[in-house]
Order: structure tokens, then C-alpha cells, then sequence
């Protein structure tokens, strides 16, 4: 059944710009027919061309006075014709679809270090995501062997509640690039979540702990042993930078 092939973006695109000798058109429309799912992906690639003109007009309002180049407005025949300014106006226009098209026009937030991934990780959480946690000493126990065989270094629950104030609730396995990306939940006394992330290091060991900003909350980091530490969460960088000290001591 046509209704169970799957088209790409790029065909559907260009089934929508008329382009049907690139795409399997008698098929899109078969399917189109019986194919709720396929409809709604049609109608969000189809671009809304009188909202696209008026961001263009606004655009373009905004922009400032080509410089006189003191061009004449006739050249000779072998040397060409100027275009007309209208023209260029279009030329602009198409330009900007791209960017607009593409998000070349607005810089994209790039993430970049592992830090900045787990900082944007956390940021999800909520006082509620690790309340409904309760682990009886055996699956804690359980819990953090199997993440230490992972992460490559041993952790146990007494080193991970030395800070008095932060409730250890779960540890899980993530991953970036690639390679094993150790998150160790808490909770804060005033039910704040914090995460202990650690990351295997390229860099060498740097016993200074850290402060900064990541995501609107406060953190700590530093190297240790062959391995990144970040501890985060909450918007204390007091509270954080202590317990970022106790855990550079104990782990």
C-alpha cells in the first residue's frame, strides 16, 4: 500500500515546490489520499509564504541606504546592464529565505564540552523528577557497583554522604561522544536537585575547584585522579562550591 511507504523531507519538499519530475508524485498523491500522518508532515513542511514576505518587508525596512557608487544607471551592450534595484531587492529576498530556511541569519547555542551537555541535562529537572525515590541500602549498594565497573572508579554511599545537606537518591550511566558519562543525583535539604557529574579527563589533575554559572545554576568543577568532576544545580554557589570541596576530598 502507498500509504505505508515512507518519503523523505527532501521529496516531500519538492513534491510542494512542483518539482515532480525528482520525486514518485503519483505515489505522494495515492497516499496522501489515506495517510493522515503523511498530510500533517506535508502541511509543516509547507512554508507560509505571505508570513515569510512580511518578515522580508520588515527586514528590509530595517536595513540601511545602499552607499552611492555613482554607477551610471545605463552601461554598453558588451559590458552589460545594471540590475534594477527592484531586482536586487528580490535577490535580498531569496538571500534571506535561505537564512531564514536555515538559521544561518540567528546564531545557534553550541553546547561543546561535556559540562555543558550535563549542565543542559539538569537543567530538565524539577523538585519533583527524584522526590518518589526511595532505594532500600542493598539497591543503593547494587546500584553503585555496577555505574564504578562502567565509570572505571569506585564509589560507595558513605563517601557520597559526607555532605551532610545533599540526600543521595540514584546514580545512572549517560554518555557523551561516545564514552561513559557518570550522573549521581541528590537532593538538597530545601528539595533542590544536584547532580555529581564525572567524565573521564584529557586534561591533567587541577585540585582548585571551579565556580561558574551553567544554565541559570551554580556549579563547581575540577580534576582529579584522571577524572572531570562538575557538581551542579540550584542557584547557592556558596552551598555548591562546600560541597564541591568536601567531594574533591573524599572521592
Amino acid at each position: 500500500m502507498t500509504s505505508q511507504i515512507r518519503f523523505s523531507d527532501e521529496q516531500l519538499t519538492a513534491f510542494l515546490d512542483g518539482e515532480l519530475e525528482h520525486v514518485p508524485a503519483d505515489q505522494i498523491r495515492d497516499a496522501l489520499e489515506e495517510n493522515a500522518e503523511l498530510q500533517a508532515r506535508l502541511e509543516g513542511l509547507r512554508l507560509e509564504k505571505q508570513e515569510i514576505a512580511d518578515a522580508f518587508e520588515k527586514l528590509l525596512d530595517c536595513a540601511p541606504a545602499a552607499p552611492d557608487l555613482n554607477l551610471k544607471e545605463e552601461v554598453s551592450a558588451s559590458a552589460g546592464q545594471l540590475v534594477p534595484r527592484h531586482w536586487m531587492a528580490a535577490a535580498m529576498a531569496a538571500c534571506l529565505v535561505l537564512g531564514l530556511g536555515t538559521g544561518l541569519l540567528w546564531p545557534r547555542k553550541e553546547l561543546g564540552s561535556w559540562q555543558s551537555y550535563a549542565a543542559a541535562y539538569h537543567a530538565l529537572y524539577i523538585d519533583q523528577t527524584l522526590n518518589g525515590i526511595d532505594r532500600t541500602p542493598a539497591a543503593v549498594a547494587a546500584e553503585l557497583s555496577q555505574v564504578s565497573k562502567i565509570i572505571g572508579k569506585d564509589f560507595d554511599l558513605q563517601a557520597l554522604s559526607q555532605f551532610a545537606q545533599f540526600d543521595y537518591k540514584r546514580a545512572q550511566i549517560l554518555g557523551f561522544e561516545g564514552e561513559p558519562l557518570l550522573q549521581i543525583a541528590f537532593l538538597s535539604e530545601g528539595g533542590v536537585p544536584i547532580a555529581l557529574c564525572i567524565f573521564r579527563s584529557t586534561g591533567s589533575d587541577s585540585d582548585e575547584v571551579q565556580t561558574a554559572e551553567l544554565e541559570g545554576m551554580s556549579s563547581a568543577s575540577w580534576t582529579k585522579d584522571g577524572y572531570d568532576y562538575l557538581l551542579i544545580g540550584g542557584r547557592e554557589p556558596s552551598t555548591i562550591k562546600s560541597a564541591a570541596e568536601t567531594f574533591a576530598r573524599q572521592l
